[in-house]
């Protein structure tokens, strides 16, 4: 098996969500116990890591999450678009690390609340964990951009879009447009 860094994948392969509006409480009251407790901290670092970055499907960043006991452990990379420069790193937390990790039970999770970390809603889950997964990200993209990844990232939008700052060119006609007749008001 390939592990980290020899293997990144893109941001939140592999989990599965399904989305509802913030506001319905019902819904997201009903949809709950359906988390899976490792995917959604993973997906929680990684999407705090891609959001603080900045990113989105046209910049390479990769990452590679895994959850540990008692913590977490995010690898991420960034790359330039041609793969010869790269900012890679690791950021590693604890969930008893979050001051409130309170043995009371109404303090363990957020019943009724309406706080999502990386646009993710898991009121079933403890917030100490939520939090410490959604630090992790933001802190291992910040470690990143303070080492190099701005220009990398930079440059890989700006190619991006390069097509798109383009003039439109003329199209060949097709063959719709030959057999289209063309209608004269009288």
């Amino acid at each position: 098996m390939l592990e980290a860094p020899t293997c990144l994948h893109a941001v939140g392969q592999g989990a599965l969500a399904v989305e509802c509006r913030s506001e319905d409480r019902e819904t997201l009251r009903l949809l709950a116990p359906l988390h899976h407790r490792e995917t959604v901290l993973a997906t929680i670092a990684e999407r705090a890591f891609m959001k603080t970055l900045e990113g989105g499907c046209s910049v390479p960043v990769a990452v590679n999450s895994k959850v540990l006991d008692n913590g977490l452990e995010l690898h991420g990379g960034v790359f330039s678009l041609d793969g010869s420069t790269s900012v890679m790193g690791t950021e590693k937390v604890t969930f008893s690390d979050d001051d409130d990790l309170v043995p009371t039970p109404s303090k363990r999770s957020c019943p009724s609340s309406t706080v999502n970390f990386a646009a993710v809603f898991a009121e079933l889950l403890p917030h100490s964990e939520l939090a410490a997964a959604e630090r992790c990200g933001v802190n291992l993209a910040q470690d990143l951009i303070d080492r190099g990844a701005e220009p990398i990232l930079k440059a890989a939008k700006l190619a991006s879009v390069a097509p798109l700052l383009q003039p439109p060119t003329s199209l060949p006609p097709s063959t719709f447009d030959k057999n289209v007749e063309t209608v004269e008001a009288k």
